[in-house]
Parts: structure tokens; sequence; C-alpha cells
């Protein structure tokens, strides 16, 4: 037997330790029965997107507010926009296209690199996809590779033909996300 305190070696028949003293003797007490645990209260669990239990993703997002806090943030609100878009678009139709798409701020080495030639590759496969889930999901809305090439790069010296092409993939992203926040997925 050791000791319960110190751990040295107790001789049989000893009633306290030589080395520090402590009492071998068993307290007298009920024979040990299974302590009953109470079961731990369940866990809350953080729901964002209410009944469905999916994420609740944007729906009003705007050409307007991308230009007016774009000029207000120097920019910035625009980016983190964008960004935030491709991954909402990379949420709601990865599960069956199995592609995702990098956000426009890790393509900007690219398109430095292949001196902007990345960025209009990127923009066309961008607007392919939006164009396959919105005909994934039995959304009729005009958008695809052509407004890109038409809006962007055609007629992009009139100054409103990028705005209307902007328009028209916030509204693509909005169509995306009320469908996948009602259909979750």
């Amino acid at each position: 037997m050791f000791c319960k305190n110190c751990g040295a070696k107790i001789e049989d028949g000893m009633t306290f330790c030589s080395m520090c003293g402590t009492s071998t003797a068993q307290p007298n007490a009920a024979p040990a029965q299974p302590a009953s645990v109470p079961a731990p209260a369940p866990t809350p669990v953080y729901n964002p997107g209410g009944a469905s239990g999916v994420h609740q993703m944007a729906t009003n997002r705007t050409w307007w507010k991308m230009l007016l806090l774009g000029i207000i943030t120097l920019g910035i609100y625009p980016i983190i926009v964008q960004d935030k878009m491709v991954h909402e678009l990379n949420t709601a139709a990865y599960a069956h296209d199995g592609v995702i798409t990098l956000s426009p701020t890790a393509i900007a080495p690219l398109t430095g690199i292949t001196l902007g030639i990345y960025y209009f590759y990127y923009q066309h496969t961008y607007m392919a996809r939006l164009k396959q889930e919105l005909q994934y999901r039995g959304i009729s809305y005009g958008i695809g590779p052509g407004y890109f090439w038409l809006l962007g790069v055609v007629f992009a010296f009139t100054l409103v033909c990028p705005y209307v092409l902007l328009h028209k993939t916030c509204k693509a992203h909005n169509l995306i996300n009320a469908d996948y926040n009602q259909k979750g997925m």
C-alpha cells in the first residue's frame, strides 16, 4: 500500500505514513454507489437562418450603394462586397457544380502578371457561372459572358454601361441568394 498524500510505501498494519504522518485509515462512508451525473444542458446552437437552419445571404445589394460607399471608402467597400458575392455564389453553387470561383482580390496578382488579360478571362467565366446558376435554379434573368463583353468592354466608354452591368450582376446575386435562402441548397 502507498500513502495517498506523499506516495511513500506503507507497511501493512501501519495506521500512519512514516514519511508525512497522514492517516492510512479509510473514512467510514456509505458503500460507494455510482454517482448520478446530471445530463449536460443542451448547448445553444447559433442558427442565423431561422427555421430553415440555413445562413441567410444578402438580397439587397444595389449598384448605387456600391458606387456611393465606394466613393466614401475610397474603393474599399466594392472590393469587400465583390468578395462576399463570390463567396456566396460558391456557397450556393458548389454542392452541385463542384466549382470554386476565386475572389477578385485573389486574382489581382494574376491580372498584374498577365498585363490585365486574366481579368477578362476571369470576368467571362464568372458571368458564365452566374448564368449557369440562374439556369440551375430555374430563374429567368438575362446575364452571362455576352453582357460582360458588350456592357463591360465594348461599350465601357459610355460610362453608363458598366453600371448597367453592375446592376445586372447585383440583381443576379440577389435572385440566387433569395432562392438559396428559401430552398437552402
